[in-house]
């Protein structure tokens, strides 16, 4: 996967496994899910594996993935905004330092 700034590092990307024990709450188990950054197109969403079943089925984890998903589709930044923004940010404190210099 290639983003404006180059490639990405996938290499953690679409992992998801249940809390080490006593990391969670008496009674519960958590599970961890790394999908990758908030950016467009640079997410990768883990299948259901059996060994989460403490914490949830099958179904649970499906509608997991599904709602976030939805949710990176809606408000996942483009990276091209990102890059422009740090790039407008870089020239106005440019500008600004040479002002407040002189």
């Amino acid at each position: 996967m290639v983003s404006v700034n180059g490639p990405i590092n996938k290499h953690f990307m679409g992992r998801s496994f249940v809390a080490p024990p006593g990391k969670s709450p008496k009674g519960y188990h958590d599970v961890y899910v790394n999908i990758g950054l908030g950016l467009k197109a640079c997410q990768m969403f883990p299948p259901y594996l059996p060994i989460l079943e403490p914490a949830c089925n099958a179904a649970q984890y499906d509608g997991l993935m599904e709602a976030l998903k939805n949710k990176m589709k809606a408000d996942a930044q483009d990276p091209c905004a990102i890059k422009c923004a740090v790039m407008l940010a870089a020239c106005t404190g440019c500008v600004c330092f040479a002002r407040s210099v002189s």
